[in-house]
């Protein structure tokens, strides 16, 4: 992903993901060497997203992954809200792959109004992890006095 330079066209923002790549591996890897725990695996129930809903306006705020009506009823909400003909649907390969139509309809906007999300992982420190941060804190008060 870090070689290439056409993956904009299929992610929307590379920075954004090579960095959660990172912070993922880097959570993984404290994981792996006892230092966190893991207490939730995030990822589950994924939804879509109207970034600039609002509650006056609009019918839906999001979508869940797999209702494709409720999906189909924000691209029509987006398209209403920003004078765009409504015919996007039929400008895509499956009107019912949820990336490839929040695809279209951000392009047609010209700015990102649809966003997947999903609840992120949860992690804590294991004791050992607690005893070396308290340590660390410890050490900076030292030097800061």
């Amino acid at each position: 992903m870090e070689d290439t330079d056409d993956i904009e066209d299929v992610i929307d923002d590379k920075d954004r993901v090579l960095t959660s790549l990172k912070y993922t591996r880097l959570l993984n890897d404290l994981t792996e060497d006892g230092y966190l725990v893991k207490e939730f695996q995030g990822g589950t129930n994924p939804i879509i997203l109207d970034v600039e809903y609002d509650s006056d306006r609009d019918m839906r705020n999001s979508a869940p992954f797999g209702d494709t009506s409720a999906l189909h009823t924000l691209v029509a909400q987006v398209c209403d809200r920003e004078g765009i003909i409504r015919d996007l649907l039929d400008e895509v390969d499956n009107p019912y792959d949820f990336n490839e139509v929040k695809d279209k309809v951000n392009k047609a906007v010209g700015r990102a109004v649809l966003l997947p999300y999903s609840d992120p992982s949860k992690y804590r420190f294991t004791k050992e992890a607690y005893s070396l941060v308290y340590e660390k804190v410890e050490e900076a008060k030292d030097t800061d006095e």
